[in-house]
């Protein structure tokens, strides 16, 4: 389907303030498009594979804990995790960090009277995950007879309002055996430029920094095949990212990189000219230095009227699709 006749209307409400992006030339899906679908009307092709999509539920908790007075107890090491609790991801312990030590060091931690110590449970694919209260009675329940927890006891931190300081969050969202089989990471590639949309959270490839910014990276070199026509100006593209986590910031990334490469294919400085341009995501040296750390080159290429549209949680969206010949979005 060719999507350049589309046009998007984004409104976006952030804690009171509203920002709207009409026309919206390209959407960039950065967070897990599954928070979308109250807000958005997507197309069967997409649903079926968001509804393929799995994740696991990670839960931290802050305890205080007394440090132990005799020498030979205190604790060897500040940070302990138990593969074995990982691996079974029955959302038991599965490790811990002490904060005080991480701030101050293990040997001043050790000679305090208390610690701050975030502990980790870690929760497999469930259809109906452990809420706050079951992990925290899970915690209660077993932490104490762990041979590895150095501590004799804890207590559970709260904030201001009297709620335990604690993170419960999906995690590594992925398809399982049955959804590689049906081809369903094949099948979000497909979709990608539908309705003018790009999809670039973590689900869309191994979760991990370099896969996030090979994927975009493939993404933007595409974009014609994909349907979508920005303006001839990349400078005045109208880009929104919706997620600022590492997919998010690394996509809006290479869209400065990718917008800064077009500029100087149309008008290369005649210093530069014989200068080959650097585009390939997939060139090693690259990789290991993408270019928003390389701050001298960008400050000099990167066109200053570039600025990507970010938001993250919490957040309320309203996408519409004006052109029928682009469904996706209502």
């Amino acid at each position: 389907m060719t999507n350049a006749a589309s046009k998007l209307r984004l409104t976006l409400s952030v804690e009171g303030q509203t920002v709207i992006v009409d026309p919206c030339d390209l959407l960039v899906v950065a967070c897990d498009p599954r928070g979308l679908t109250d807000v958005c009307t997507f197309t069967p092709s997409e649903l079926a594979v968001f509804d393929g999509l799995q994740n696991c539920t990670f839960h931290t908790t802050l305890v205080r804990v007394p440090v132990p007075t005799d020498a030979a107890r205190k604790p060897k090491f500040g940070v302990i995790l138990k593969p074995d609790a990982i691996d079974r991801m029955e959302g038991n312990v599965s490790g811990f960090r002490n904060e005080t030590a991480k701030q101050l060091s293990l040997e001043t931690a050790n000679a305090m009277t208390e610690n701050l110590v975030t502990v980790y449970q870690l929760l497999g694919p469930e259809k109906t995950p452990m809420t706050q209260a079951q992990f925290l009675k899970r915690l209660e329940d077993i932490l104490q007879g762990l041979d590895w927890w150095p501590y004799d006891s804890l207590q559970i931190c709260t904030d201001d309002k009297g709620a335990p300081i604690t993170l419960t969050t999906p995690y590594f969202d992925h398809f399982d055996n049955a959804g590689l089989a049906a081809n369903l990471p094949w099948k979000y590639l497909a979709v990608q430029g539908t309705g003018n949309t790009l999809y670039v959270h973590g689900s869309t490839c191994f979760e991990s920094v370099l896969q996030c910014w090979q994927y975009g990276g493939m993404l933007l070199d595409q974009l014609p095949s994909l349907g979508i026509a920005l303006p001839a100006d990349k400078n005045a593209a109208r880009i929104a990212v919706l997620g600022a986590g590492p997919s998010g910031m690394l996509f809006a990334t290479g869209c400065r990189a990718w917008a800064t490469r077009a500029c100087r294919s149309s008008k290369p400085p005649a210093a530069t000219a014989a200068r080959p341009i650097p585009s390939r995501w997939t060139n090693r040296s690259r990789l290991s230095c993408p270019p928003a750390c390389r701050r001298k080159r960008r400050a000099i290429w990167a066109p200053a009227t570039f600025r990507p549209l970010m938001t993250t949680w919490p957040w309320r969206l309203r996408i519409s699709c004006r052109a029928t010949s682009a469904p996706g979005f209502s």
